[in-house]
């Protein structure tokens, strides 16, 4: 029984890739107040409050996609990334999760409130 084979390169810019759309988006939000793509569930987001905290979570998932980017290009190089870094990311999508949980409970309208 071998190695299992490494990640292919290209998954690494990939991330790279994602975690720089997610720096944008969630700087423009955090800076403005706006959402720049609204759908599915962020149409409902209307204040710029909530706003801001669904840019703070795309910031913090930004920073777990560009971690997990890290890795995946030490394992590449055939070099085991530290294993404090992957509590690091859990950390990160949990505080990312909580402040889109918060973002949502904060932009409560009467109209919302049942449904």
């Amino acid at each position: 029984m071998g190695d299992l084979p490494a990640p292919p390169a290209a998954l690494t810019w990939i991330l790279y890739g994602i975690a720089l759309a997610g720096l944008v988006i969630g700087l423009h939000a955090l800076v403005t107040g706006r959402l720049l793509v609204k759908f599915g569930k962020l149409r409902e987001i209307s204040t710029s409050r909530a706003a801001r905290l669904v840019g703070l979570s795309l910031l913090i998932d930004s920073l777990a996609s560009f971690e997990i980017g890290r890795e995946i290009g030490l394992l590449v190089n055939h070099v085991e990334p530290p294993h404090w870094s992957q509590f690091f990311v859990f950390a990160l999508f949990i505080a990312a999760a909580f402040l889109q949980w918060l973002a949502f409970r904060v932009d409560r309208h009467p109209s919302r409130v049942g449904a």
